[in-house]
């Protein structure tokens, strides 16, 4: 089932609070005829469970200082690929982004290139990764 929000409008999705677990998944729609970007982006991921918040997993969201988009996955695989660090698949955007602004700012960590850029190399992401224990 989809259900399509226009602006302005507001969706309230009600869970029991009996043994049972649920997820919510928020994805933006690509704007039609935009051939740049025809797959929807998954933006969070809401997990209820037992009438509680389990978790909430972001995906892409607004970075709070700058105001530009941050995608969890694209930060992962440049903290992976340019600064050569191993982070789980699923840290949070808010831990990735905190370690990338570590990387810029402690002392003998990787800073040759903007702090803006978020390139990535699938080839370095194996590298890297291929040295990991586990």
């Amino acid at each position: 089932m989809k259900v399509r929000l226009e602006n302005g409008e507001r969706l309230v999705v009600e869970v029991p609070i009996g043994n049972v677990i649920a997820c919510v998944a928020v994805v933006a729609e690509p704007v039609p005829g935009n051939r740049g970007n025809r797959v929807p982006t998954p933006l969070v991921d809401v997990t209820v469970e037992n009438g509680l918040v389990f978790s909430i997993e972001e995906h892409v969201c607004r970075h709070p200082s700058s105001g530009r988009t941050e995608d969890r996955l694209v930060l992962w695989g440049h903290l992976v690929s340019a600064h050569a660090g191993i982070f789980p698949l699923q840290a949070t955007l808010e831990k990735l982004l905190d370690m990338h602004e570590r990387e810029h700012n402690g002392p003998g960590t990787i800073r040759n290139h903007p702090r803006e850029s978020r390139e990535y190399s699938i080839k370095k992401i194996g590298d890297v990764l291929s040295e990991s224990e586990s």
